[in-house]
């Protein structure tokens, strides 16, 4: 028995002064092998992209004697993809199975700003503040997450599921602002109030044990998790110290479903 599909999505959204645009595409197939066995897989990949164009926005108060113009331009265009594979066994003894998932994942952004803005005051003398910048934001990221479940039955109304889970982050960010300098008539003067550069990594080890019953109109879950996560950054640009912090969880669980009809 095999199963196999393709999805594609396209989406494009034009409002004044803004375009935007989404595509998704989606790929399951699935496939049993030896009846006792069953191979699975299921690819996402989503993608964006926003452009905004030259946008002039004029205000002026009268009262307080400002008056003052922007021109904004921004940008940016990424993709998000995962690619989930799973097996899963099923023993002689039924209601016994084992399955074991991986899904690894990628993810990018990129951008590109520019921002011209200009306030003038006009009380006794004539001051202005002026705002002159460009920017671009790079950020991508990995994950991976693998799941082990296995199922036992106790007899024909319950079961016991054991779980653990492994999940691994990773992300990268650099975000990078110019002023312009009139003397270089060039945009090289470097805002770090606007500026960042980072790494970041969180590991998380999880295992679980649930209990599970069902009757003829109910049925019933209870258990718990123990978690250890860590949590480390690393900081590049301003640079300063490293870090990392750890993290220890008991997640209980538990759930309940009534069927009132039965039909």
């Amino acid at each position: 028995t095999h199963l196999f599909s393709f999805t594609t999505i396209a989406i494009m959204k034009i409002k004044p002064g803004l375009t935007h645009t989404n595509g998704l595409g989606m790929i399951t197939a699935c496939q049993k092998i030896f009846n006792a066995n069953m191979l699975g897989f299921v690819g996402i990949m989503w993608m964006h992209a926003d452009a905004m164009p030259d946008m002039a926005v004029l205000r002026a108060d009268r009262g307080n004697s400002m008056q003052g113009s922007h021109l904004v331009t921004n940008g940016q265009h990424g993709v998000n993809t995962s690619l989930m594979a799973l097996w899963r066994h099923s023993f002689l003894k039924r209601g016994r199975s084992l399955s074991i998932s991986t899904t690894p994942g990628y993810n990018s952004q990129q951008g590109n700003n520019y921002l011209l803005s200009l306030l003038d005051t006009y009380t006794d003398t004539l001051t202005a503040d002026q705002t002159d910048q460009t920017g671009r934001l790079d950020r991508s990221g990995f994950t991976v997450n693998t799941q082990v479940n296995y199922t036992e039955p106790l007899n024909e109304r319950s079961q016991l599921q054991v779980s653990v889970s492994n999940n691994y982050q990773q992300t990268a960010s650099d975000k990078i602002t110019f002023n312009y300098d009139a003397a270089a008539q060039d945009y090289i003067d470097k805002d770090s109030s606007l500026s960042n550069n980072f790494r970041t990594e969180y590991l998380a080890n999880q295992a679980g044990l649930t209990y599970r019953y069902n009757k003829q109109q109910w049925t019933l879950n209870a258990g718990a998790s123990y978690q250890h996560a860590t949590l480390d950054n690393t900081f590049i640009d301003p640079a300063a110290d490293p870090l990392r912090r750890t993290f220890i969880s008991v997640l209980p669980n538990a759930f309940f479903q009534y069927r009132f009809n039965m039909r």
